[in-house]
């Protein structure tokens, strides 16, 4: 006998449905799983045979032949236990094949039976909905999380024999509690904020305008100086609506974030532990997929030794060169603000003669998008188009860096609630991401 469902699968950046095919008969006993799919799919097999042994499903000597499609790659993840243990039960005539259609099921089953909760659920959520299905089983424990997307009825399950029942009806469908969506959208805000940090002044400076001026930044500094920039920055990023929250939520889900421990989605910001080539994340992919307006903070050792710009670098030009090279490419092209992160007596001493000067959550979040389209220098003064021409004289650039930097400047005088200067051209020329490279030439 014949049978077919639907599950999920996490293929790269993407989520893919999976079609799950499963026949019996008569012959030479086994259970056999085929398809091009990946070793940890195939390996499943034995879970759901005794799973369902264990479950108290009697499996008579029978040669099972379950097949998943389409291909899929080596490295995806998915979570077809649950599948085709139903797949497989079906086609020993316990559930009819009707019961089926129109359903999708996720869930990683015990040897005892009982359904465990898997990563992703909400993304396969997602693509369940957008492919017009309308009904999925998943985990108990994933249910509310399945249950945002509203177009779906929701069945959460502790076990293969309560997935039974969902199908032929003897279990009611998971009902949406608000409440506990809300609390998987919202997010913690940090117990520190910019005035917080006793140190890197010019680095916190980059940090507040970027999150006005919605523009990504790079910190070059020591691991533990950037990771407590980061953590502080989160209070100075609006509150987003809950259609916002939900793009985060889904993106905090695809299977290049959850497989890698670098990428920290938040609502409003990205942050990126190690901007340094890295096989494990297409960066390139991330940033496209970012929601409009979502500020990235992406982070690098400022040299081999850890110590440029100090005097006590020991780092020599080429090895600085060297070492700016392994930087991601998707970094430096979507990166509008770099800065140090200063952490000396004199960083130190800066900072408290500073006092609290940056402001929680800006007011309003303008959907202004990562960068202005119009010609925004048209609105300059003459004196501040010199500015911008003496600063850019004499070395190659970009339109998107000029962009950058008229944009920044309005932002640096925005805080402080004057017209643009020259003065704030300057400052903002000095966050501009420009050619690190030249800079690493220049100390040979």
């Amino acid at each position: 006998m014949y049978c077919k469902t639907i599950t999920c699968a996490r293929s790269g950046s993407e989520t893919i449905l999976l079609s799950v095919e499963a026949d019996i008969r008569n012959g030479l006993p086994g259970f056999t799983v085929c398809g091009a799919v990946s070793q940890e799919m195939k390996e499943s097999k034995e879970r759901v045979r005794i799973a369902l042994e264990n479950a108290g499903f009697l499996m008579p000597p029978k040669r099972i032949t379950v097949n998943l499609s389409p291909e899929t790659k080596k490295n995806d993840r998915s979570s077809p236990d649950l599948a085709i243990a139903l797949s497989v039960l079906s086609a020993y005539g316990y559930i009819p094949e009707s019961f089926l259609n129109d359903i999708a099921v996720i869930g990683d089953l015990s040897l005892d039976g009982t359904v465990k909760p898997v990563k992703g659920v909400f993304s396969y959520a997602c693509e369940t909905e957008k492919s017009g299905i309308k009904r999925i089983i998943v985990p108990f424990e994933n249910a509310a999380e399945a249950a945002i997307c509203k177009g779906l009825t929701v069945y959460g399950v502790r076990s293969v024999k309560e997935a039974v029942f969902s199908l032929s009806g003897e279990k009611e469908p998971y009902e949406r509690d608000e409440k506990a969506a809300d609390e998987l959208l919202s997010e913690k805000r940090p117990d520190i904020d910019l005035n917080d940090v006793p140190y890197a002044l010019k680095s916190k400076k980059a940090l507040y305008y970027a999150a006005r001026a919605h523009v990504n930044v790079l910190l070059l500094g020591s691991e533990d100086a950037c990771r407590k920039l980061c953590e502080a920055f989160g209070n100075h990023i609006s509150e987003i609506s809950n259609e916002e929250k939900i793009k985060y939520l889904k993106l905090k889900n695809t299977p290049d974030i959850t497989e890698n421990k670098d990428i920290e989605v938040h609502n409003g910001y990205v942050v990126i532990k190690s901007a340094m080539n890295s096989r494990k994340t297409d960066l390139g992919a991330l940033y496209r997929a970012l929601p409009e307006g979502c500020v990235t903070v992406a982070c690098a050792s400022p040299c081999p030794c850890g110590a440029y710009p100090d005097k006590s670098c020991i780092c020599t030009g080429s090895r600085l060169k060297s070492h700016y090279a392994k930087l991601d490419k998707a970094v430096l092209e979507n990166t509008a603000i770099y800065t140090h992160v200063g952490y000396g007596l004199s960083d130190i001493l800066s900072v408290r003669e500073s006092g609290n000067v940056f402001k929680r959550s800006p007011e309003i979040r303008k959907n202004t998008g990562r960068h202005e389209s119009a010609d925004v220098n048209t609105s300059l003064s003459e004196e501040n188009k010199r500015t911008l021409e003496r600063l850019f004289a004499g070395r190659p650039f970009s339109e998107r860096e000029v962009m950058n930097t008229i944009k920044l400047a309005k932002v640096i005088a925005g805080t402080e609630e004057s017209e643009v200067s020259a003065k704030h051209i300057e400052e903002a020329f000095s966050y501009c991401v420009f050619s690190i490279e030249k800079r690493a030439a220049d100390e040979e």
